[in-house]
């Protein structure tokens, strides 16, 4: 099975990360690290890519990094392509080194890369390699808290940005603000959204607009509904098509059911509800849910005006979020 592609734009920030293969190595000395940056700068700077935060452990990498030019795939594949060609060849070796390819999520920037610019300088202190960020080389922290010059591939304006306007209040402030998550585990990823997108529901609707975009590019159906609609929403647009109001849906009447076969095709089908969180809904079984959704399934393998029908119900526009 081909991998999903990825879905690029310009301007999007994401937070990449790269394990070493089998979890091995990929840094076995300062010499290994400082070769990797200095691919990192040629690859910023050919490609024109930001880069917001950065770290190197042993094992793997974190980047924070920003794309005007919607060109990730390209970037990455200088950089970790070029890395490994340079490692092999320093220590006489050959293969991959890459764990597959690399994980890049999505980032609301506006919301999470504050946030994240926190997050990544403490992977070494949470693993226990320091005490404290700055005492931590190979990282950006040192450069962005102003413990020495930054260099000039390191995008800082935006994250200082968030803390004061004078460069020096901005770096204490940015300090103050990293150590005092020292204690606290705050991780983002609690809000991460199918594994792949981080931000507010605003965001989320913003990227759910460009995957349907690239429907007919092997984008995955999961990926295609990032906020999913309550049943509640569901059901009502369901009720608003069918003329009807939303608790006749739940009439038990001989016969079919328009209004009501149509909702629990739609939740099952495009929403993924299951048969008991829709049987709850209308007071009946899962089991009489699922023998309604079996012969629609049937149905509309050969009624194509049944098929209109339930498209008109569908919520494929992502403007349901904001009309309720």
């Amino acid at each position: 099975m081909a991998r999903p592609r990825r879905i690029l734009y310009e301007n999007a920030l994401y937070h990449v990360t790269s394990r070493g293969n089998e979890r091995a190595r990929i840094f076995k000395n300062d010499k290994d690290r400082e070769a990797f940056l200095r691919i990192l700068q040629e690859g910023l700077e050919e490609h024109r890519v930001l880069c917001h935060a950065w770290v190197l452990m042993d094992n793997h990498y974190h980047l924070v990094v920003e794309t005007p030019e919607k060109n990730l795939p390209v970037f990455m594949a200088h950089l970790n392509g070029v890395y490994t060609l340079n490692y092999n060849k320093r220590n006489h070796r050959v293969g991959h080194l890459f764990q597959g390819r690399y994980k890049a999520i999505h980032v609301d920037k506006d919301a999470y890369l504050k946030v994240l610019s926190r997050y990544v300088v403490l992977n070494p202190v949470r693993a226990e390699m320091v005490d404290r960020p700055e005492k931590y080389k190979w990282s950006n922290y040192r450069a962005t808290a102003g413990f020495e010059e930054s260099p000039s591939w390191l995008e800082t304006d935006w994250i200082l940005s968030q803390f004061g306007k004078g460069t020096k209040v901005a770096r204490q402030a940015y300090r103050r603000y990293v150590l005092q998550d020292l204690d606290q585990e705050d991780s983002p990823w609690a809000d991460l959204n199918h594994k792949l997108y981080l931000g507010r529901k605003e965001f989320l609707l913003k990227m759910e607009s460009l995957v349907h975009r690239e429907r007919g590019r092997e984008v995955p159906k999961y990926q295609c509904l990032l906020v999913r609609p309550t049943m509640e929403d569901v059901l009502r647009k369901v009720a608003r098509h069918y003329g009807i109001q939303l608790e006749e849906m739940k009439i038990r009447r001989r016969g079919r059911n328009a209004a009501r076969d149509a909702a629990i095709y739609l939740l099952k089908k495009e929403y993924e509800y299951t048969l008991k969180e829709i049987g709850k809904w209308f007071g009946i079984g899962p089991s009489a849910v699922g023998n309604r959704w079996l012969e629609m399934k049937r149905r509309l393998r050969n009624e194509s005006e049944l098929a209109r029908e339930i498209a008109k119900c569908g919520m494929s526009d992502p403007s349901w979020a904001s009309n309720p």
